[in-house]
């Protein structure tokens, strides 16, 4: 993701900064995947017949 910005332009702050937007859109990412994943399970063992 990084390879759109040159990093030796910004300052230490800013790329601290980007950084930090980095993680939160990391973990943004995974918590959206986890409740899509938990959501399409809960919907598949509906559809599975019952034994």
């Amino acid at each position: 993701m990084a390879s759109h910005f040159d990093l030796a332009a910004l300052s230490r702050r800013d790329t601290a900064f980007l950084f930090i937007i980095y993680l939160a859109a990391a973990f943004a990412a995974a918590k959206a995947l986890l409740w899509l994943q938990t959501a399409l399970r809960g919907a598949f063992a509906k559809l599975r017949p019952q034994t």
